[in-house]
């Protein structure tokens, strides 16, 4: 943990014990009695033997919405496929999702795993997963998990489907360049079977 954040979970600390006290001691209060509503400690002054503070009531932030980072396209590789003038065939659920596995060297902070899976769904065979860290960009990795599986399979899927609408945007870019369709799904049943299967065996491996 960084000084920062030790600071940062400190004064969380700090505001839970703050609301705990006022609920103590106002038991007819309901802080949380509006949908979308919570209390907001806001710290006046701190002094060696207490805190001056105020609770607020405060509307729950809008979650602001934002335009995906797009990948960089793999221009070479994608160019190589081409050459390589695949046939079309099938369709590829994928997916990106973290793991509760952690990843690290010995000396090295850790961080949950992060992997991109396709899956061909008539067949349910998984290709080659990409595993990255916590600050890898999502694009990146469908973007090189859909290439690996094409070049495993030796064929251009017909439709690539996926859960929500984010993956279609940064995988639209790479469907383009190489001729096929992203679809959003309300569910990827060949996809969850393997990512089942997946995380059982990092739980019993770890």
């Amino acid at each position: 943990m960084t000084e920062k954040e030790a600071r940062i979970l400190q004064r969380g600390l700090r505001s839970v014990l703050v609301v705990a006290e006022y609920v103590a001691q106002e038991p007819d209060a309901d802080l949380w009695d509006e949908e979308d509503v919570y209390p907001l400690v806001e710290f006046t002054a701190e002094h060696s033997d207490r805190w001056e503070y105020v609770i607020k009531q405060r509307a729950a932030p809008c979650e602001i919405p934002t335009m995906p980072k797009l990948p960089d396209l793999d221009h070479p590789r994608i160019q190589s496929i081409l050459d390589l003038r695949y046939p079309s065939a099938g369709i590829l659920e994928v997916d990106h999702f973290y793991n509760a596995a952690m990843i690290g060297a010995k000396h090295e902070r850790k961080a949950c795993m992060r992997i991109a899976l396709a899956i061909d769904a008539k067949s349910a065979m998984a290709f080659p997963p990409q595993v990255g860290a916590p600050e890898e960009s999502t694009g990146n990795m469908l973007q090189q998990v859909v290439l690996e599986a094409i070049e495993a399979k030796g064929a251009l899927p017909v439709e690539i489907h996926v859960l929500n609408r984010e993956f279609k945007i940064v995988l639209d870019p790479l469907a383009e360049a190489l001729g096929f369709q992203i679809k959003v799904r309300d569910s990827l049943p060949a996809l969850s079977f393997a990512k089942n299967e997946m995380e059982a065996m990092l739980v019993h491996g770890g």
